[in-house]
């Protein structure tokens, strides 16, 4: 449901900034050549049976999403998803490392945030949001319960993407059993219905949870069950791998039908 023209070739005087496009399929960046050439980089993602491709490649000149986007199904590298812990590093799987240390952290009563400024005081801060729900769009394995051999695992996958200052915080943590906070979290008393303008597809969410995607500045948006429960609970309660449908991006929102309506009992 992308707005972009996909044929259009896109030049480096053209890209002043990163041009990002996320649909159910894909996700994929545009941006200039750091170094100063006359050339164009592009990364991409694309979800695939089994797992998903990766692909990073210069263009000389330009390129358009419609070229980039084949090149990534016809060369991009196979990566296996959901993403297991301890699983080697192949260039796309530091983001579903890092949504494992966020879960880590959130079921076992850690500050996320605290330790990444820990681990990398010189760095500006992270926004593991972001990268908590990217992850989820690809599939990431969480432990059913955390115990030390789910931890020596955690370990692992951090020294494979290269955290090692963050690995080095996590190593001495313990290992504390208890309900995730966000459990806690009320319920709304209405939902908000969406159905996209292209396909119509519904998703359910509700005014709060638009509201906390915007004060964190996430692009993406919780889902919920039709009686008020956040999706990804019912996800992890039911030992589902991925958060495929927990959240949505909130490009979804830009001219869809919405309208508000009572939680289901």
């Amino acid at each position: 449901m992308s707005m972009i023209d996909q044929h259009h070739v896109f030049t480096v005087v053209e890209l002043k900034e990163t041009l990002k496009e996320h649909t159910p399929e894909f996700d994929v960046y545009l941006w200039r050549c750091p170094y100063g050439k006359d050339e164009v980089v592009f990364e991409g993602y694309a979800k695939c049976s089994g797992g998903i491709k990766y692909f990073v490649w210069r263009y000389e000149k330009g390129v358009s999403l419609h070229t980039a986007k084949s090149d990534l199904l016809e060369h991009g590298y196979f990566s296996p998803r959901p993403y297991q812990l301890a699983q080697a590093c192949d260039g796309s799987v530091t983001g579903c490392a890092l949504a494992l240390f966020a879960r880590f952290c959130q079921n076992c009563g850690h500050n996320a945030e605290a330790l990444m400024r820990a681990a990398y005081p010189n760095e500006k801060r992270h926004d593991l949001n972001d990268t908590v729900a990217f992850a989820d769009w690809q599939g990431v394995a969480y432990p059913a319960q955390w115990d030390e051999r789910a931890k020596a695992g955690l370990l692992e996958s951090l020294h494979a993407v290269n955290y090692h200052s963050l690995a080095s915080e996590v190593v001495i943590l313990p290992v504390i059993k208890r309900t995730p906070t966000s459990y806690q979290e009320p319920r709304p008393a209405k939902l908000l219905k969406i159905t996209e303008r292209f396909y119509g597809r519904v998703i359910y969410t509700s005014q709060q949870d638009i509201d906390r995607a915007n004060h964190r500045d996430s692009t993406m948006i919780r889902c919920r069950c039709l009686n008020g429960r956040l999706v990804s609970q019912h996800h992890e309660e039911m030992g589902w791998q991925g958060k495929v449908g927990a959240v949505f991006h909130r490009e979804y929102l830009d001219g869809a039908t919405i309208e508000e309506v009572e939680v289901q009992s």
